[in-house]
């Protein structure tokens, strides 16, 4: 088992880009959750790995060919909440229009476990109205 919470975070990630649901639920805290914007087609509070797949499949037919990358972490490798700047870039489904935004994220542990994830969009009133025609 990895020996910080940062590493713990870094080993999610790696789950998360592999697919790896085991490896995702291990480090997931059993009240886990995760809160997007009201206004994005996923928007809610998704809860336990159920609702976290759930969100991801949701995600992933929402926009085409998005790609996410990790651009930094910032955090004390010890402490319980972390920082996360992602750039996501991809299509609207419809209009097939481009977007490339950066999302921030916080991430809580508890009993370290992940508890919480939370984005922090700079607009997603824009992203959402790129596919409007």
């Amino acid at each position: 088992m990895p020996s910080n919470n940062l590493q713990k975070l870094k080993d999610f990630l790696s789950a998360l880009g592999a697919g790896d649901e085991a490896g995702m639920g291990a480090l997931m805290h059993p009240e886990f959750y995760v809160e997007q914007a009201a206004s994005l087609p996923y928007g809610g509070v998704h809860r336990g790995l159920a609702g976290w797949l759930a969100l991801q499949r949701t995600r992933i037919a929402t926009w085409k060919d998005e790609v996410a990358e990790l651009v930094s972490l910032i955090g004390d490798p010890e402490g319980d909440e972390f920082g996360m700047m992602a750039r996501l870039r991809g299509r609207t489904p419809k209009a097939g229009k481009q977007f490339d935004m950066q999302v921030f994220e916080l991430v809580r542990f508890q009993d370290g476990k992940i508890i919480e994830i939370r984005p922090f969009y700079w607009d997603t009133h824009a992203l959402v109205m790129l596919d409007k025609d």
